[in-house]
């Protein structure tokens, strides 16, 4: 019970770890997309907003995954 419970929360911290990365590489793409090219952009702040949307379920939904 105690190893699956430190387990689960291990693999939490690396996922908000990964999400927290992938933002901030998304925004640096961004800030580097020139503004013509819309459907990488439009990609991109997609997938941002996702990412984001699931760090923020991460620590705010507590410990039920």
């Amino acid at each position: 019970m105690i190893k699956t419970i430190k387990l689960q929360s291990i693999k939490k911290a690396a996922l908000i770890s990964a999400y927290t990365t992938m933002i901030k590489k998304l925004q640096q793409r961004i800030n580097s997309t020139p503004v013509s090219d819309i459907q990488q952009l439009e990609h991109d702040f997609s997938q941002m907003y996702h990412t984001q949307a699931r760090l923020a379920e991460l620590t705010q939904g507590g410990d039920d995954q």
